[in-house]
This record gives C-alpha cells, sequence and structure tokens, in this order.
C-alpha cells in the first residue's frame, strides 16, 4: 500500500474512501415500539422533512481531530459539496499548502498525498472490496451522512422505534439489504438527525456519528455544527467541526477534476473501469 495508514486516519468522516481498523465493539442502544397512532405521525414527520429541497452547493471551512490507537491528530481544511454526488476534500497544512485531496465525482474518487507525491485512484467499488462492511455506500450516501440527512434511495424505512432513553427521539430505521441496518435518531419537534447508527446483523456497531445541533443556512434545511465519529470501524474517535459554511451557486465541475503530475506514483485500484 502506497499510503501508510495513518494518513487515511484522517479520512474516516469520508465513509467508504478509508481503509478501516478494527476496534471495541458495542451494541445497538435500546428501544421500545412504537403505538400504531405514533408510528402515522411520526411518519409524517419523516416525510416532512425529506420534502425539503436541501440540494444546495457548499463551500465549508473545516477542521479534524483524530483521536487513535494512542495517538492524536489534529487538521484543517475546507469541503466543496455539489450534491448529489461530487465532493472535494482538502486537508492543509499550518501555512494554507495542501498535505492530501480527495475528490469524489459521482462514484469515482481519487485520493492525493501531495508530500509524498502519491495517489490512490479508482470506483468505489473497487475501494469497498478492501472492506465489504461498507461496500454498499455511494458517495451520495456519504454527502448524506456529512451533511446530517437520511439516506437516498434504495434505502429504504423498515421499522420506527421510540428511543428507550427519551420521550421525544425516536429512531429510523433502514436497509438497502437485508444483511445490515441503518439506525437514525430523529427529533421530530427540532426536525433534525441526532444521531446515525450503522449496525452488522448482530447489532454491533461498525460506525456511528453523533450530530450538532447547527443552525439553519437556507430556508428550512441545516447544517451540524460538528459530527463526532466512533464505532469498531473506526478504532478511535474522529471530530470533525464545520468552522465556516457558505451556501453557494453550481460549483464548476473542473472543482471535481485534478491533473496529477507525471512524476506521482498512482496506485489504481484493480478492477475498475475509470472513466
Amino acid at each position: 500500500m502506497i499510503f501508510h495508514r495513518r494518513y487515511f486516519l484522517l479520512w474516516y468522516p469520508v465513509l467508504f474512501w478509508s481503509f478501516f481498523q478494527a476496534g471495541c465493539a458495542a451494541r445497538l442502544p435500546a428501544s421500545i415500539p412504537l403505538a400504531e397512532e405514533q408510528r402515522g405521525e411520526i411518519l409524517a414527520h419523516y416525510q416532512s422533512f425529506q420534502k425539503r429541497d436541501c440540494s444546495i452547493p457548499l463551500d465549508a471551512d473545516i477542521s479534524l481531530d483524530a483521536r487513535s490507537f494512542g495517538k492524536n491528530w489534529k487538521s484543517t481544511g475546507f469541503f466543496l459539496i455539489q450534491p448529489p454526488s461530487r465532493l472535494r476534500m482538502t486537508i492543509v497544512d499550518p501555512v494554507g499548502r495542501p498535505l492530501f485531496i480527495l475528490i469524489a465525482a459521482e462514484n469515482f474518487f481519487t485520493l492525493v498525498n501531495t508530500g509524498k507525491g502519491e495517489a490512490l485512484v479508482g470506483s468505489a467499488a473497487a475501494l469497498a472490496g478492501e472492506n465489504e462492511d461498507f461496500a454498499e455506500f455511494r458517495a451520495e450516501d456519504v454527502i448524506s451522512l456529512l451533511t446530517g440527512r437520511f439516506l437516498p434511495p434504495p434505502f429504504l424505512l423498515t421499522d420506527m422505534r421510540r428511543d428507550k432513553e427519551s420521550d421525544t427521539f425516536v429512531w429510523l430505521v433502514f436497509a438497502a439489504a437485508a444483511e445490515k441496518s441503518h439506525n437514525i435518531l430523529f427529533d421530530p419537534d427540532e426536525k433534525r438527525i441526532v444521531r446515525h447508527i450503522f449496525a452488522d446483523p448482530g447489532g454491533e456497531i461498525l460506525l456511528d456519528i453523533r450530530y450538532g445541533p447547527g443552525e439553519e443556512n437556507s430556508g428550512t434545511c441545516s447544517m451540524p455544527d460538528a459530527l463526532v465519529i466512533t464505532g469498531s470501524a473506526v478504532g478511535g474517535e474522529v471530530t470533525l467541526r464545520y468552522d465556516l459554511v457558505m451556501p453557494r451557486g453550481v460549483i464548476p465541475e473542473s472543482n471535481f477534476e485534478l491533473t496529477l503530475p507525471e512524476h506521482y506514483n498512482i496506485r489504481r485500484m484493480e478492477g475498475d473501469s475509470l472513466p
């Protein structure tokens, strides 16, 4: 592997581009069934939440704090997000020079380590082969997770349950396949996602994202101000903070294109059909 594993620690928030480490297992929080009349009310809140048009391009300054295996990394950078499936993430050094660049356009990505002159290029499907737990993730799913949204189709709502520790919050359970589930803690009063847990069939938490409240940045669409990411796939804790979020017009496609220098050591994921 041309990238040392510690460099991939920076990319935990960008889920399917990371090679994950094993950590301690945790189980899904306790919940209780909803009464039938409650289910109808919660479903209406969910459908109202989903009808919002949140396809707004965003330019965000970020900071990352990653703790894993007794080590700590702090970095700053920025996101460019063009929904539904274009993302650019740049991590910079203290004087603003790019250290790492990740570009995802549709379901292809380029991950660059400028200091080492290295790049990893391929498709999400090929990279998912490195960890089959995340094989179903697409670029649009990662953008939904980063912005505190529900996952788009083919993820379907399969169950609704009341959180055992709260009279207000409810768990909405989604799945695209029977093996794994996305358990989303939803606050119907505040109309925001509080927590997102990705779990295996036995209920082990692979990925656990807790969202800060954030503020509205366009109409009724809000962005979390921070994400705290844990779970057995992370092997530690990553905090992603949105220091400044600016809605934008359409971001030029050139921002999601990158020409690599000829001297770079480029690893192409086997089995890709690259454009």
